[in-house]
């Protein structure tokens, strides 16, 4: 099983802490590696890894985030510095049916990637609010982490 296939699997690299700000956390996520994926080297320093993982979001206060499942795909590129940039889209569907689309990404001394809602279909069609998450455990199976924004409509 290939490690670096978690969202992004690699984000337990990152050192340093964004400042404090006004925010909230609205939920876990778990990601676990499914079939496709893999990796390259870019000469001798770089590596380069294409994940696909299966994601369920959760939300703590309920809502319309609290239990969308789906797919994840991008990318994480390994430096030479150890340190990690991933960037990547997921789509999810709740128990009604409804889609929700997402990107992510994941800057190099970051502790926390970034998302942008893209929308999707039903109750989540005109959702393009942003936030953050934060992989707080990598395990052989995959990844868990939190996820919020800057208040609570993002959770919502």
């Amino acid at each position: 099983m290939n490690r670096y296939t978690g969202l992004p699997a690699l984000l337990l690299l990152a050192a340093t802490t964004l400042p404090a700000a006004a925010e909230v956390t609205c939920g876990t996520y778990l990601s676990r590696p499914a079939d496709g994926g893999t990796q390259a080297a870019l000469g001798e320093k770089v590596r380069v890894v294409v994940f696909h993982n299966v994601t369920q979001i959760n939300a703590e206060k309920g809502g319309r985030y609290d239990g969308p499942a789906g797919n994840c795909g991008g990318t994480v590129t390994l430096l030479p510095d150890g340190d990690a940039q991933a960037a990547g889209a997921c789509t999810v569907m709740d128990g009604d049916g409804d889609v929700a689309i997402y990107e992510f990404r994941h800057l190099p001394g970051e502790q926390r990637g970034s998302f942008r809602r893209a929308g999707g279909t039903g109750k989540f069609a005109e959702d393009f609010r942003t936030g953050w998450y934060e992989q707080t455990a990598q395990q052989e199976n995959g990844a868990n982490g939190l996820w919020g924004g800057d208040d609570e409509s993002v959770c919502q």
